[in-house]
């Protein structure tokens, strides 16, 4: 259900589903908003799967949701190399 498989296509699985929705999160807007706008460019989603979509985001920090309004969140980079441990290298003796 959330990823695609052989049974299942990657427009009706949650992750095909919530890179629609993502795209209509441009700006902070309410959920009836977005809902609007994914419902003019996915006819026959229905809104249990729009709600599903909306919460896989929300649960791996996609989008997020104050004052009302729902935001996407901002991208983040890679850790840097910086902060990584150094390799172990065996002595030569």
């Amino acid at each position: 259900m959330i990823l695609p498989n052989q049974h299942l296509d990657l427009s009706a699985s949650l992750l095909g589903v919530g890179a629609h929705v993502l795209k209509c999160v441009k700006t902070p807007s309410t959920v009836t908003a977005v809902w609007e706008e994914f419902k003019l460019a996915n006819r026959g989603v229905p809104f249990s799967r729009f709600i599903l979509a909306l919460d896989f985001l929300y649960t791996i920090g996609a989008v997020s949701y104050s004052d009302g309004l729902l935001h996407r969140s901002k991208k983040r980079s890679r850790p840097s190399d910086a902060h990584r441990t150094a390799e172990f290298v065996p002595s030569r003796k």
